[in-house]
């Protein structure tokens, strides 16, 4: 074996998640708080579009594309083609470093009692198989409206965005409590709509 066989550039790389703490916490500081809002929001409401992460953080569709490229390759979020409903947008999960960030994520869209996946890879196809997919896409669709709402007004702010788990959970004495769309408080002044 030459040296220049073992020098780190020849050698194979099993995974682009960053191996040594250093290199996490190098990622980690590349993350800014648009990224971390993003990454909040994957682990609380499983998956968004292209289109709707555009809509609620980003100036342009251009940009938010770039920027999401970019937390692709460093494993932040995973991203696959929306085959359902024919516009070849992608959809967005927690990748690797995003459950880093995130450990304590929602785990299965079908059951709050499942195992917690041993990868993000696994939490992706628990959601990329759900029935509700659809449904989860539709009621995020709400909540990124709301939000797209607040951005150019200061009077306005969704002060809390919950999952239907989420909702189920903090509320599991209350019978009355409807799933989709009640983990949501909203602030507006003058009230909405003026």
């Amino acid at each position: 074996m030459t040296s220049e066989s073992s020098t780190p550039a020849s050698r194979p790389s099993s995974s682009r998640t960053p191996s040594s703490k250093s290199q996490r916490l190098s990622q980690l500081r590349r993350l800014t708080l648009r990224d971390r809002e993003l990454l909040a929001w994957l682990a609380e409401h499983y998956v968004l579009s292209t289109a709707q992460i555009t809509q609620a953080l980003f100036p342009s569709q251009r940009s938010a594309r770039l920027r999401l490229a970019t937390l692709h390759r460093i494993d932040a979020v995973h991203r696959f083609v929306d085959v359902t409903t024919g516009d070849s947008q992608h959809l967005y999960t927690l990748g690797p470093f995003g459950m880093l960030v995130h450990p304590t994520t929602y785990t299965d869209p079908q059951r709050a009692d499942a195992r917690p996946p041993r990868s993000s890879i696994e939490r992706t196809e628990r959601i990329i198989g759900s029935p509700r997919l659809r449904h989860l896409l539709g009621t995020n669709q709400l909540f990124v409206d709301l939000h797209a709402y607040t951005r150019p007004d200061p009077h306005a702010r969704l002060l809390r965005w919950w999952s239907e788990q989420h909702t189920a959970a903090a509320y599991a004495f209350a019978e009355i409590c409807y799933r989709a769309g009640r983990g949501c408080r909203w602030s507006s002044w003058p009230p909405w709509p003026p």
